[in-house]
């Protein structure tokens, strides 16, 4: 069963070949929906230029 915020956001398919593509607009509806049901979204570390 999937919960209420994933089905606000997510887009059904038939066949997964590969990572869909995210737009700025996708991630603004996201943080939305996250916000509506009190979630927070962490983004990943900043990548270092130091190896």
């Amino acid at each position: 069963m999937l919960n209420r915020e994933v089905l606000e956001v997510g887009a059904p398919v038939s066949e997964r070949i590969s990572s869909p593509t995210v737009s700025f607009a996708d991630i603004e509806k996201v943080l939305a929906v996250a916000l509506r049901y009190g979630l927070e979204i962490i983004p990943p570390p900043a990548e270092s230029s130091q190896i």
